[in-house]
């Protein structure tokens, strides 16, 4: 959509609506093959109000294993169930998040337009603890059950 881009002149547009057969609709995801152990991922987001977003990252075990996941919530970022910071409606906030696959922890620094410095959370358990040890999901859901937006930009997923 041209709507809200950040950089560039598009920015890719999430439209949800309620009623969907699954809550977890619509979600995307990246399966970037080896790309490392030393992973960092980023994006921004502009939420509207309503919407409920979460970026999960998942390997392909059956049953699949959870490592870096954050929440976003009624305006609450929230990372295990805990509330780590309040973010604003129709603004972008970037994220970057990194994480060595098997260290069981990963650190997420959160930069809102406006506010210096940005904030850093480090020492992050990863939801499958050391056992998530390969990144084959990369994704991003709308889980609200409304009719709510949020957009996203500058996606980047690297590895070493």
């Amino acid at each position: 959509s041209t709507e809200q881009a950040l950089s560039g002149q598009k920015a890719l547009k999430v439209t949800d609506a309620p009623g969907q057969p699954a809550r977890f609709n619509p979600h995307f995801f990246y399966s970037p093959g080896d790309l490392g152990k030393n992973m960092v991922g980023s994006f921004a987001l502009r939420l509207e109000p309503g919407a409920v977003f979460y970026h999960e990252w998942r390997d392909n075990v059956s049953p699949y294993r959870v490592g870096p996941s954050l929440r976003i919530e009624g305006g609450q970022l929230l990372i295990g169930g805990k509330t780590l910071m309040s973010l604003p409606n129709d603004s972008w906030v970037r994220f970057e998040i990194r994480c060595v696959l098997g260290s069981g922890v990963w650190e997420l620094t959160v930069r809102q337009a406006g506010r210096v410095p940005p904030r850093k959370f480090a020492g992050l358990a990863c939801g499958s603890g050391k056992e998530f040890a390969s990144l084959t999901w990369w994704g991003f859901v709308s889980d609200a059950d409304a009719a709510t937006t949020f957009w996203l930009d500058d996606l980047s997923l690297q590895g070493s």
